[in-house]
């Protein structure tokens, strides 16, 4: 009995020193384990003030950024919105038109056709800090139409149209004026050929100048008949060697050299030919001259009355050019009120002298021009003090009927 009691007991000391041993082990283990499945604490060092930042350490750009910094950046849509709220102080900005146009070319540089027609529209207004510029409105509306918005062609020739604009000019300037002469505006033919004639962004071209004249002439612009009978008129004349004697019916003689003036031509012609004055467009210019005269154009009537009396680009005609250079001053064009007062002076084309109209005729322009006023006091000295009171009643007389004083 004493024996079993002494065995229970080694077997009960015996598990409790296997569950002490494994507690043991656990404990040595568990840190171990422990620092096998938990990872390494992490150390982040703050850099000094003399190093940057690495790009792992950088904070990300959020996706959102201001209007200012995506203008900077480039972004027309955020040029352009960022100089429309500085132009008109929206969204909470202070109005500076000069930064707000600044903003607005970027953006037009950058493509955007909007930016280009808002400048345009501004130019055409002005503002207290920038005035109104009718060529720069016209250039951006030019600009915005390149890129494709559709009313600016239109605006911009319906601002060349409307007061020419000699600065601007250009190819596809000339070619919207064209296109708009094609569809029958007789004024947008008138602007083209200005274009071509004074090169406006273009070699001038004489041929095109004509071409757009004729074109403005056909459609019944009695300015473009006038514009096109002076240019036809004012063509340099070509002298030719021809014959003495003509040749007979049967031969066939070559063309008869020409030259450039009367003097190379006389030095070719020898004994047996002689020069003769070509003028080219001498019968269409007087043509299309006498349609615009008749139909009231001032210019046109004192042009060919010139002509006629100078008997250089017409045949000398003293009738027709009193009669013609009398309806221009009768239309109060003012060379044409002198030419007629220094005719009407000495008497040429008229039955007698004319003193009284003439001294008429002078008074009405002296005030404006000073050497006018010197013929006027000259005539009044070969006047009688009669016919100087008369010319003043007279004057009285017309200025009355016309509204002035």
């Amino acid at each position: 009995m004493e024996s079993c009691r002494v065995e229970d007991f080694q077997k009960a000391l015996s598990m409790r020193t296997a569950a002490a041993a494994a507690l043991f082990a656990v404990v040595l283990v568990a840190p171990a384990l422990a620092q096998q499945l938990s990872p390494a604490p992490t150390t982040v060092t703050r850099p000094s003030r003399l190093e940057q930042p690495s790009l792992e350490m950088r904070p990300v750009e959020p996706v959102w950024r201001s209007l200012e910094a995506r203008a900077a950046d480039g972004e027309s849509l955020a040029q352009f919105e960022l100089g429309l709220n500085t132009l008109y102080g929206t969204d909470g900005r202070p109005r500076d038109t000069g930064e707000a146009l600044s903003w607005l070319i970027k953006a037009t540089d950058g493509g955007l056709a909007s930016a280009a027609k808002n400048l345009a529209v501004f130019y055409e207004a002005g503002d207290e800090q920038i005035p109104q510029d009718r060529l720069a409105a016209a250039q951006w509306w030019l600009r915005a139409g390149q890129q494709g918005e559709e009313q600016a062609k239109t605006r911009f020739i319906a601002l060349v149209l409307e007061k020419p604009i000699p600065e601007l000019g250009g190819p596809v300037a000339a070619q919207w004026l064209e296109e708009a002469a094609l569809a029958g505006d007789s004024r947008a033919a008138l602007a083209a050929a200005e274009v071509y004639e004074h090169g406006q962004g273009l070699l001038v071209d004489p041929a095109k100048t004509e071409k757009w004249y004729l074109h403005a002439a056909l459609a019944g612009s009695t300015e473009g008949q006038f514009r096109l009978g002076k240019l036809l008129l004012g063509k340099p004349g070509i002298w030719r060697v021809i014959p003495r004697d003509p040749p007979s019916k049967d031969s066939k003689p070559p063309p008869p050299p020409t030259f450039p003036d009367r003097v190379a031509a006389k030095a070719a012609a020898g004994d047996d030919h002689m020069v003769d004055l070509l003028r080219p467009g001498m019968i269409s210019g007087e043509r299309w001259l006498m349609e615009a005269a008749r139909n009231g154009h001032a210019e046109a009537q004192y042009v060919l009355g010139r002509a006629y009396l100078a008997g250089v680009d017409l045949p000398f005609d003293l009738t027709k050019a009193v009669q013609w250079l009398s309806a221009s001053a009768a239309n109060n064009y003012g060379p044409g009120v002198l030419e007629t007062a220094a005719l009407t002076a000495s008497g040429q084309g008229f039955f007698a002298k004319d003193p009284i109209r003439a001294w008429i005729a002078y008074d009405l322009v002296a005030k404006e021009n000073p050497p006018v006023k010197e013929k006027r006091d000259a005539l009044a000295k070969e006047m009688s003090p009669e016919q100087i009171a008369h010319a003043r009643a007279l004057e009285h007389s017309l200025r009355q009927l016309d509204g002035t004083h």
